[in-house]
C-alpha cells in the first residue's frame, strides 16, 4: 500500500509531464480531496514541551500523574490526550514483573 503523500507526488510528477490532473487522479487511483488535502499544524507542541519537561523532572511520575499535576496547576487537559502524547513521546514505563 503506497501513502497518500506518496500518490501526490506522482500525480505531481505526471502533471509535470504534461497530464492531466484528472487522468493522473484516475491513473493513480486517488480523489481530488486527496490530493489538495493539507494537514493541520500540531496544536499540542507546548503541552508535549510540558509533559516531557515534567516527566523528565519527575522521572517516577506517569501519565496519570502527570495528568493530575496539569490539572493542579491552571492547565485544562483531556486526560485522553495527555495519555496518548505521554505514549508517542515515548515516555511509557515499562511494566514491572512480579
Amino acid at each position: 500500500m503506497v501513502s497518500a503523500p506518496a500518490r501526490r507526488e506522482v500525480v505531481a510528477w505526471m502533471r509535470n509531464k504534461e497530464m492531466s490532473e484528472r487522468a493522473a487522479l484516475r491513473i493513480v487511483r486517488i480523489c481530488a480531496s486527496s490530493l489538495r488535502y493539507r494537514p493541520a499544524a500540531d496544536r499540542g507542541i507546548v503541552l508535549r514541551q510540558n509533559i516531557v519537561r515534567l516527566a523528565r523532572r519527575h522521572r517516577l511520575y506517569g501519565a496519570g500523574m502527570v495528568h493530575l499535576k496539569f490539572r493542579q496547576g491552571t492547565l485544562v487537559v483531556n486526560r485522553k490526550h495527555a495519555e496518548h502524547l505521554y505514549m508517542h513521546e515515548g515516555l511509557q514505563k515499562k511494566r514491572r514483573k512480579r
